[in-house]
């Protein structure tokens, strides 16, 4: 008897952790790196996320262009494979990447809102093209984004728009709008990953000149 309760009880455990699972938010991961040294200050977390509008000729990772395929994971799933790990981050944190992270906004806060609770330093890479300045529930949802976000990894892909859509296939006002929207938020950004490279005095100049934020 005491043998078919302990079953009974491990039945209801595993229906109880599939019942959670059922209703937790899902993320559509590409990849895993759990030592980046070139995503964000010290050693960090790096998760790759599905997904992204933007067709960079350059870009390195393509794969991660369509929403479909990769793995699904939870937010507790990420924070644990952190935690069995946390002792590499002393000095590091986790970065969001991709793909574009903010094609999944409401999963990617879940997780830094989860991680700056066990305080983990939280950083985004993004080109910002999904980021809509005239849409309230866009704009809120970004609002509690940044609220836990500790520094902002923004990629230029070029500084001429012109240019700028040939390279990407996209116009370049999104990712202005979102860089007055971090610099009047005060966040720490740190515009990087230009696609470029002849054009790459150009930027460095342009940088000098935007914005005492901009590292």
């Amino acid at each position: 008897v005491q043998h078919s309760l302990h079953k009974l009880e491990f039945r209801n455990c595993l229906t109880l952790i599939q019942i959670e699972r059922k209703h937790a938010m899902i993320g559509h991961i590409h990849s895993i790196e759990t030592c980046g040294t070139v995503d964000g200050p010290g050693m960090r977390f790096v998760v790759f996320f599905k997904g992204c509008p933007m067709r960079c000729a350059y870009c390195h990772n393509p794969d991660t262009w369509d929403m479909r395929g990769g793995e699904e994971h939870t937010v507790e799933d990420l924070l644990e494979q952190y935690e069995s790990l946390h002792h590499f981050y002393k000095n590091g944190g986790i970065t969001a990447t991709g793909g574009e992270p903010l094609m999944q906004i409401d999963f990617l806060t879940e997780l830094f809102e989860k991680a700056k609770e066990k305080g983990i330093h939280t950083c985004l890479d993004t080109s910002g093209v999904m980021f809509h300045r005239d849409n309230p529930e866009l704009l809120a949802k970004f609002d509690r984004l940044m609220k836990a976000t500790d520094l902002v990894m923004l990629d230029i892909k070029h500084i001429d728009k012109d240019k700028y859509k040939k390279l990407t296939g996209r116009e370049i006002d999104k990712y202005e709008k979102f860089l007055q929207t971090c610099q009047k938020k005060k966040k720490n950004i740190f515009n990087c990953r230009n696609n470029c490279f002849r054009h790459i005095f150009t930027c460095i100049n342009w940088m000098l000149c935007a914005s005492t934020s901009i590292s």
